[in-house]
């Protein structure tokens, strides 16, 4: 659980300073230019992923390389933030004896 957390803090983290660069470079060029999730993807595992067919015949290739297409911080953000949700949403554990001052359900 708490490598989930620190997941998504980093990716949250991550995202912020890409999108940081990414205001600095447009305030400094004045172009609008950016980190594709496709360039991190490359320079990470060394190339761009096949995604192939997927069932009934529909190819999953165009969705996968529009996302991939996005600004970096477009896809960590919300992934992380999707984390950090997953991770604080968990139900309570039922405590076994009541405190002092609470009664018992």
């Amino acid at each position: 659980m708490f490598f989930i957390k620190a997941l998504g803090w980093v990716l949250i983290g991550t995202a912020l300073l890409m999108a940081s660069g990414e205001a600095i470079a447009a305030l400094g060029t004045g172009t609008h230019d950016y980190i594709a999730a496709a360039d991190l993807w490359a320079l990470f595992l060394g190339s761009l992923p096949d995604f192939g067919e997927a069932a009934f015949g529909l190819s999953w290739d165009n969705v996968w390389m529009t996302l991939l297409g996005w600004p970096a911080w477009a896809i960590f953000a919300p992934l992380g933030g999707m984390l950090l949700l997953a991770v604080h949403l968990r139900p309570r554990r039922k405590r076994m004896f009541a405190g002092r001052n609470q009664r018992y359900a």
